[in-house]
């Protein structure tokens, strides 16, 4: 007995490889176009495809064009063949850079497009600390802190530097900060070389939150998550535990430079009795005064919006 199947209840992959050699037996052109080949295959597969089809192109003498987002192809292919697709087409010559491309999504695309910048932060705290400053000290950057375009990939330098090479692919023109702690690194510059179109820049302390440590402020943010006993408690406890020159000079020396922020102004916080959440912490920095601010944080923020090209004439942010 014969056993008939229905061919159009293949699989997805199966129906694929159908329709590819269908087209290639029966038409055989000096050049060949095919779209997402891969599509539906397992990565083993796409790459025993890929060399099928470019051995028989070898051997017939075709021309091959594929269309792919498949790191495996990509991998498989010569890089003096590769080019990117994205506002015409471009030679690359690294598969790896190419590969990185294929993380990016739409909205990576279009709001690079738009705004000409990204920046890369620690994550979602240290945008909220840097855009209070900004509000404060009505500084130029803030505008575009307003609605950024970025990525939390910082604590991570390898991410933040691989994706905005990738971006820097399709959209050549966008500029990118990368804003870090140093963390418990002895010693660090405060601004990093690194690629065309990226500044790195490191705190000198030990984490952004170091520079929310001004006793003045403390309390003031303390007041409005407390009674007054809390307070007392906060502030006998900064009295036993920070340096006494800091009441007089905040910014006078590095008191807290190798110590972990977050872990004094929980500290602070432990001894007011009050439960208070690490991503809180921005608040202190939304009430700080202009003359509270460090002025390690008023030159960081200045070279940034240098390096974004933010404008300083009060004209809207546009890109680069």
């Amino acid at each position: 007995a014969t056993l008939s199947l229905d061919y159009s209840s293949g699989a997805a992959g199966f129906l694929q490889i159908v329709m590819i050699y269908a087209a290639i037996f029966q038409q055989r052109g000096s050049i060949m176009l095919i779209d997402e080949p891969d599509a539906h295959l397992h990565i083993v597969l796409q790459e025993r495809l890929y060399r099928d089809l470019r051995d028989r192109a070898r051997r017939h003498g075709w021309q091959l064009i594929i269309a792919t987002h498949s790191e495996r192809v990509i991998g498989e292919a010569r890089p003096e063949v590769l080019r990117l697709l994205s506002d015409g087409l471009h030679q690359i010559k690294q598969s790896r850079r190419l590969v990185d491309t294929l993380h990016l999504d739409n909205v990576d695309l279009v709001m690079a497009r738009q705004l000409g910048r990204i920046l890369y932060v620690e994550g979602k705290t240290d945008l909220e600390i840097l855009r209070a400053w900004t509000d404060v000290l009505k500084h130029r950057l803030g505008r575009f802190l307003e609605e950024p375009f970025w990525k939390p990939m910082a604590q991570h330098a390898w991410k933040a530097r691989r994706h905005f090479a990738a971006l820097r692919l399709s959209v050549p023109e966008v500029r990118g900060v990368e804003l870090r702690d140093r963390n418990d690194k002895k010693e660090a510059t405060a601004v990093d070389s690194n690629q065309e179109g990226m500044q790195e820049m490191v705190w000198r302390q030990y984490e952004i939150e170091n520079y929310l440590i001004h006793p003045a402020a403390i309390i003031r943010w303390l007041e409005s998550w407390g009674d007054e006993a809390a307070v007392d408690r906060a502030e006998m406890h900064m009295q036993r535990f920070f340096p006494p020159a800091i009441y007089d000079d905040p910014f006078g020396a590095d008191y807290f430079k190798n110590t972990k922020g977050k872990d004094v102004l929980g500290k602070v916080c432990d001894a007011a009795r009050l439960r208070i959440d690490e991503v809180d912490y921005c608040g202190i920095a939304a009430g700080m005064r202009r003359d509270e601010i460090h002025p390690e944080v008023v030159a960081t923020l200045d070279a940034m919006a240098e390096h974004l090209a933010i404008p300083d004439d009060g004209s809207e942010v546009a890109s680069a």
